[in-house]
């Protein structure tokens, strides 16, 4: 696995190495998510974070022969708060398919999937709740209402701040595919009663649904519309006591060609954006149109991929942050259309593009990536993919930078030196909120680590832990929300070598 800082790379046997310089801005490089050491396959990759950015992902795994549903628990730096855990508590070989996690602000979440533990075939929606320390609520509950043996499937979640949450899916009960809703407060109980959202009159089918809720409840769901016999985009606004503002509304202002797989991000303050894969030019691209918290569209469907030639987009995910900043992610075969590499892009709040296109995995496209999700504050990025470098089958990677990252391409190089002797150097900015960087370097690979103490010398947190190869290192620390203003030290130890140094942090 490679470092969480730094990349390097050794040329023959000589003592001096390239670095990457925007490396500075990786909090973790790409690291393997699921722990199984076989050759399982584990697909369909959901993400979540807490105010605090710790952050979760849960996938389908086949480690035991058949698709059940994993999650991991991460903080804010991407360091494991204990090993992976299956969610769905049936005893028998049901599969388990896709799914979808939330969190709310104080880190509580819920896990929803499609299962078919009473049929072959005909897949109910479930849910599981969690406290923030992993505890399980109760047991897996069934979410669908219908007594029928129809299909329920590809369900999607949204929590606000305090733990009210709303499951959206596919819904076969009436025939053909539509999209339902249920509403939950933040003690597992329903509100109310499943909920057609589609409000076509017709047997078309509606597909591929995606939600996002501000931090009161409002929330709005897009979807994959078939109603013109094409496959457009719709979307539709919601009260938080579940009342429908207007009517469904077509996202896409083209009015001949298909538009696949939406999904939707929406600010604290009810603003929205969503994002999809469009054939207006013949080829697959990715779209998106901004919306005010009221649904006023905010200019037209904007081009995302700025590659020149004729290589599809596919699938793409969608995080808008507090600040209204947003990043996009998807897979793309510009490098070859054999295997898709992930590739994202910045936006400003203004909608203008921060920077150009950057591919996202470090491994690049040799192996292939799929089905990039995405999520963040306004400070990190934290990005999770299927990825097939290991040959071991597909895995779960994931990967946490900074929002200046400018991408695996967009890279610099220079010649260094490795350093004769070990040195912590002082943090900057200091003082700091809520972020600073820590660099060190050492003379030779060791094992290293970097903790920070107040002023009484009361361990605090681990800052940085394992081992490190011989170099310059950096590390950008995001400070715990529950710490107070004032002034602490953080210490760098490796082997005999220790050193500290003193650094403020201002709220």
């Amino acid at each position: 696995m490679k470092q969480n800082i730094l990349l390097f790379i050794f040329i023959g046997f000589c003592l001096s190495f390239t670095q990457i310089v925007n490396a500075q801005s990786i909090i973790k490089d790409d690291f393997l998510v699921n722990d199984d050491d076989g050759t399982a396959h584990q697909n369909y990759p959901s993400i979540s974070m807490d105010a605090a950015g710790n952050f979760i992902i849960v996938w389908r795994d086949f480690r035991n022969g058949n698709g059940d549903i994993y999650y991991q628990r991460y903080n804010n730096v991407g360091t494991a708060l204990e090993v992976n855990k299956k969610v769905n508590d049936d005893t028998e070989s049901a599969s388990q398919g896709y799914t979808s996690i939330s969190m709310d602000g104080a880190g509580n979440y819920v896990i929803v999937w499609d299962d078919d533990r009473y049929t072959n075939y005909d897949t109910d929606i479930y849910y599981q709740r969690y406290t923030s320390t992993g505890a399980a609520l109760g047991v897996n509950t069934k979410v669908n209402h219908d007594i029928d043996s129809v299909k329920q499937w590809d369900p999607t979640i949204a929590m606000d701040i305090t733990g009210n949450y709303v499951v959206v899916w596919v819904d076969e009960r009436n025939g053909n595919s539509d999209i339902y809703l249920q509403r939950f407060t933040s003690t597992g109980a329903a509100l109310g009663v499943n909920t057609k959202v589609n409000d076509d009159g017709i047997n078309a089918d509606q597909v591929s649904p995606s939600i996002s809720m501000d931090a009161l409840g409002n929330f709005v769901i897009t979807w994959q519309d078939f109603r013109n016999s094409n496959w457009d985009v719709y979307y539709q606004r919601y009260t938080d006591t579940g009342t429908g503002l207007g009517t469904n509304t077509k996202v896409n202002d083209d009015v001949n060609e298909f538009q696949y797989y939406p999904s939707i991000s929406m600010d604290a303050s009810g603003n929205f954006i969503i994002v999809w894969q469009d054939f207006r030019n013949a080829n697959w691209d990715i779209y998106f149109q901004r919306y005010t918290d009221t649904g006023t569209t905010l200019g037209v469907n904007t081009k995302v991929n700025d590659d020149a030639g004729s290589a599809y987009q596919k699938i793409p995910s969608i995080y808008l942050n507090i600040a209204g900043d947003f990043v996009i992610v998807w897979m793309d075969y510009r490098y070859g259309q054999t295997n898709p590499d992930i590739i994202g892009q910045r936006y400003f709040s203004t909608g203008n593009p921060d920077g150009s296109n950057y591919r996202i995995v470090a491994d690049g496209p040799n192996n292939g990536e799929s089905s990039p999700v995405v999520c963040g504050n306004n400070n990190s990025i934290f990005f999770s993919w299927e990825d097939n470098r290991r040959s071991n089958d597909w895995d779960i990677y994931s990967k946490i930078v900074g929002w200046n990252w400018n991408g695996v391409t967009d890279v610099l190089e220079e010649e260094n030196i490795i350093p004769k002797n070990y040195s912590l150097y002082q943090n900057y900015p200091n003082p700091f909120n809520p972020n600073t960087k820590i660099s060190w370097q050492s003379p030779v690979g060791s094992w290293q680590t970097i903790k920070l103490f107040d002023v009484l010398g009361r361990e605090l947190e681990t800052i940085i832990e394992g081992y490190y190869e011989a170099g310059s290192h950096s590390t950008l620390y995001t400070v715990n929300s529950t710490l107070p203003s004032g002034v602490y030290f953080y210490q760098l130890k490796a082997g005999n070598f220790v050193q500290t140094k003193k650094m403020m942090y201002l709220k």
